[in-house]
């Protein structure tokens, strides 16, 4: 490649990272930063709202029955329970979520009730996408963007991960090999140098996140483009246990058709003519889960095995750091956070540049 070649290619490369750096600042810089603080999501969760696990943990659980009710008696008859979630983790809490009673589930604006698992009763209650994670959730999904904002996210991350390749390149030593570009004195500013430095260790875990990022926002687009296909799943089972009334009765003979598996959440019924309650069983370790439907009138039980395909599991796991080390959490965060830093220094030189620009016309 000759150096006139080389020169153009790099003032692209400069444009497209400078024009998305300064262009894209407001939407780049909230994704990241939430998306570090979401990494810690429990312990922030323990920190901001100490009263949701205010009980002594215990091995004992109470009825499905108990939770609803004690949930409804919360909100004074004004909740329409819709699904109970199950403790993830031991001394997490149980959270009966519903909408308000008379109003249309599909736009009905969720409400929730935390309980001690042992003993059904209430200790918190409110809106759980209200306060501080809930506001950081709703800016790394839609960046606060109505209708739109979905894909405004997915679009953002593809601009993340342009401006990380692009950043690669500048940074990239147009004489000798990588570790000169390590030099922390590879220009006269300072300014310079700490974008520099910042951004080739940031590039690497910022561009992983914007690529997952990416995925998990248009997961079909992804998988047409390279491919990919979702593992065969197992055929699913039938059993018929006879009527079922009640949603005790239905984790009963879901927890007898699921072998070993334990419950994640339970969906409740919507009509009450024909019962029929869905719950998804966890298998110890892996991607492997039932979708068990228990239908209370004619007391069949479906089975179905789902199996998460590999690059869908873990693209998620490693995005949304679920169940990673905390080694690997930190260095997200630490990623998250750099764009804040280069935002920064990027505008700053940005401005000294078009400075000297105009000095010299």
């Amino acid at each position: 490649m000759s150096g006139m070649t080389r020169g153009r290619l790099r003032r692209l490369w400069l444009n497209v990272h400078l024009w998305i750096g300064v262009g894209l600042l407001a939407a780049i810089v909230p994704l990241t930063v939430s998306g570090a603080a979401i990494m810690w999501r429990a312990e922030l969760d323990r920190v901001l709202a100490p009263q949701r696990f205010a009980f002594a943990p215990s091995a004992a659980i109470a009825p499905v029955s108990a939770y609803v009710s004690a949930a409804e008696r919360a909100f004074d008859g004004r909740l329409a329970p819709m699904q109970v979630v199950f403790p993830e983790h031991a001394g997490d809490p149980v959270q009966v979520m519903g909408a308000p009673a008379g109003v249309a589930r599909k736009s009905a604006k969720l409400l929730a009730a935390w309980l001690d698992p042992a003993t059904a009763v209430v200790i918190d209650k409110g809106d759980p996408q209200a306060g501080v994670l809930g506001a950081l959730n709703a800016v790394h999904k839609t960046l606060l963007l109505p209708v739109v904002g979905h894909d405004a996210v997915g679009w953002a991350g593809l601009a993340l991960l342009a401006s990380c390749v692009s950043g690669l390149w500048l940074w990239w030593p147009r004489k000798g090999g990588p570790l000169k570009g390590l030099r922390w004195t590879r220009g006269a500013s300072q300014l310079f140098n700490l974008h520099h430095m910042v951004g080739i260790c940031a590039g690497l875990p910022l561009a992983l996140a914007a690529l997952t990022g990416v995925y998990l926002a248009f997961p079909g687009v992804v998988a047409t483009l390279f491919g990919a296909a979702a593992p065969p799943q197992p055929a699913p089972r039938m059993l018929h246990v006879g009527p079922i009334a009640t949603a005790d009765d239905a984790l009963a003979a879901a927890r007898g058709a699921a072998g070993g598996a334990s419950p994640t959440w339970m969906a409740l019924p919507t009509d009450s003519s024909a019962p029929t309650w869905t719950i998804q069983m966890a298998q110890a370790g892996g991607r492997d889960h039932l979708e068990v439907e228990v239908r209370g009138r004619t007391g069949e039980v479906q089975v179905t095995p789902a199996t998460d395909d590999v690059v869908s599991y873990w693209t998620a796991r490693l995005h949304e750091g679920v169940d990673m080390p905390v080694a690997w959490r930190l260095a997200q965060t630490l990623a998250g956070l750099a764009p804040l830093l280069l935002a920064g220094t990027g505008v700053v030189m940005w401005l000294r540049r078009r400075t000297r620009r105009l000095e010299l016309s």
